[in-house]
């Protein structure tokens, strides 16, 4: 019954997302709802951390996380390219 339960959550959070859409002040920027949802978002989850299961702790997953995304990969490699060598998209081909 559990294997429902991110299915259901997901439905729950996209309705609640675009229902927030819908319902702001036309002279509002637009990056506000978004914004604050994923403020939201992120309080609950910091909130619900120390409760999750696993034998890691958060803080040592955040340190062995691979930061290549946020340009600090770290040791992996010397060549700041290495990383982006397989992604299509450097060299203008979405194929």
């Amino acid at each position: 019954m559990l294997f429902y339960l991110p299915i259901a959550l997901t439905a729950l959070a996209t309705t609640l997302y675009h229902i927030a859409q819908k319902s702001i002040v036309p002279g509002v920027h637009p990056m506000v709802s978004p914004v604050i949802t994923y403020a939201t978002s992120l309080v609950a989850c910091l909130a619900v951390v120390p409760f999750a299961p696993g034998g890691v702790t958060f803080v040592r997953s955040i340190k062995e996380l691979n930061w290549w995304l946020s340009g600090s990969s770290g040791t992996e490699s010397t060549s700041p390219h290495a990383t982006w060598s397989a992604c299509s998209c450097v060299s203008g081909a979405w194929s």
